[in-house]
């Protein structure tokens, strides 16, 4: 089983040979599935002049921290697409890069860039195995601050990677099982980490079941399970502070502190069962509901503190066992219905899973989506969301974002697109939410060129 946690000093080579480890599973599986037949190949590029303006990019209650400033950002996106197929396997490769300079200050610069591969070999008409590997250099904007300045958004630099096989088997004619496992990796720059985010690894396994019950009705069935390795940061001082019996003070003395990082275990198992129903050929309506069971376990840790100045002072830090379970329900709904020159969307979805800083934190989510077709270049957008977050150990939040645009495309090869975007977050302080709510306005231009696509 790969394991790819970094450590202090050798992240760097950790995550080369993380890297090279899923290049060359990705390599061997295509390798053995490659024969001499005909190839066709496909391949495809863009790029993407955009232009931000933002009223508060981090979403700051705080002004004094100078966080809530207007910024203005320019940048370029792009990426390459390549498709190579024949009659028993297909392989999709694309790698995108995404870059922002900000005026006045570079700390907000970043520059992503993604790179994945999905790959499918058909064994028969009914067994297909798939190889899936992605690695991902970007940036975070969900971060949550220290409490005293709020929640905080901060953009911190991380690195994902994951890889996952999977199967699929067509049972009957209406029935189809499908298995996969995937494991992926977060690693997050600590030198710019101001926040607790954890480092995290995870394996996931799942098994789904579809049937068609008749040509409106599917039935859908799942069952996921979860392992969450969640590694603390590391702990260093110079000092050590001592309890004084007198003044209610304390003796500083210098000392060389050493906590390690506690890796807390957070293992989820759920299953799932609805259905996708079609009434009509415009209307599209689906629904799965069920429960999932969560296991958090932070293991003991004792580490001793010895002073340099005075021997006789020692102590131990114990990190005490914490182990809680629970069960909690999970849900997804959508429905989609298709006019003549629009269609609207709507969907929602209750989860559980670990946040950015390593706590299982309940996720509410509602989303609606439109479009509107004026004529054949010239469209309209409309997306709406608004979600719940709630964890055990932190403050409710609600975060609401209306983002309308429009898109022209005026030939086959240009496209222009402008979008306005509304943020707003309300925090709950014990039970009632807060008058205090950051908001953000923010507009965004971009100007897309595709290449032709060559096929050979």
């Amino acid at each position: 089983m790969m394991s790819c946690r970094p450590r202090s000093g050798t992240a760097h080579v950790l995550k080369r040979r993380c890297a090279l480890g899923a290049g060359a599973l990705s390599l061997l599986f295509l390798g053995w599935t490659s024969e001499s037949r005909a190839l066709d190949a496909v391949l495809g590029a863009d790029v993407n002049p955009a232009s931000e303006f933002n009223t508060n990019l981090f979403m700051s209650r705080n002004q004094a921290v100078n966080i809530g400033k207007d910024v203005w950002g320019e940048g370029i996106d792009g990426g390459l697409d390549l498709v190579l197929s024949d009659s028993r396997w297909k392989i999709n490769a694309n790698s995108r890069f995404q870059n922002r300079w900000y005026q006045d200050d570079n700390n907000l610069d970043y520059f992503n860039q993604l790179f994945s591969v999905k790959s499918q070999y058909y064994f028969s008409e009914r067994a297909i195995l798939g190889m899936d590997a992605q690695y991902n250099m970007d940036n975070t904007l969900s971060t949550e601050n220290v409490a005293d300045l709020g929640y905080v958004f901060t953009r911190i630099p991380r690195t994902t990677r994951s890889i996952s096989p999977n199967w699929s088997y067509v049972l009957t004619e209406k029935s189809r099982l499908s298995l996969a496992y995937t494991y992926q990796d977060t690693n997050y720059d600590q030198q710019r980490n101001l926040n607790n985010v954890v480092d995290s690894a995870a394996h996931i396994g799942s098994l789904n079941l579809s049937h068609q019950w008749n040509e409106k009705l599917q039935l859908l069935g799942s069952l996921n399970y979860t392992s969450y390795d969640l590694f603390g940061r590391d702990f260093e001082s110079s000092v050590r502070a001592y309890p004084f019996p007198f003044l209610n003070g304390f003796i500083v003395t210098p000392a060389t502190v050493f906590i390690p990082g506690v890796t807390t275990t957070i293992r989820t198992a759920s299953f799932m069962a609805g259905f996708s129903y079609n009434p009509t050929e415009s209307v599209t309506l689906a629904f799965s509901g069920g429960g999932q069971h969560n296991q958090t376990t932070s293991p003991e840790n004792r580490e001793p503190i010895t002073s340099t100045v005075f021997p006789f002072l020692t102590d131990t830090i114990n990190s005490r066992r914490i182990s809680s379970s629970s069960f909690s329900e999970i849900l997804t709904a959508s429905a989609r219905k298709k006019f003549e020159r629009s269609d609207i969307g709507f969907n929602y979805s209750l989860s559980l899973s670990p946040n950015l800083q390593g706590l299982l934190t309940s996720y509410e989510r509602y989303n609606f989506t439109g479009n509107y077709k004026f004529t054949p270049q010239l469209s309209s957008s409309l997306n709406i969301s608004l979600s719940d977050q709630t964890g055990s150990a932190q403050a409710s939040r609600e975060i609401f974002s209306v983002r309308p645009g429009i898109n022209w495309q005026w030939d086959q090869n240009w496209v222009l697109n402008a979008s306005y975007q509304y943020t707003r977050i309300d925090f709950a302080a014990s039970g009632n939410l807060s008058a205090s709510s950051p908001d953000s306005h923010a507009l965004y231009l971009n100007i897309r060129y595709l290449f032709d696509k060559h096929q050979f």
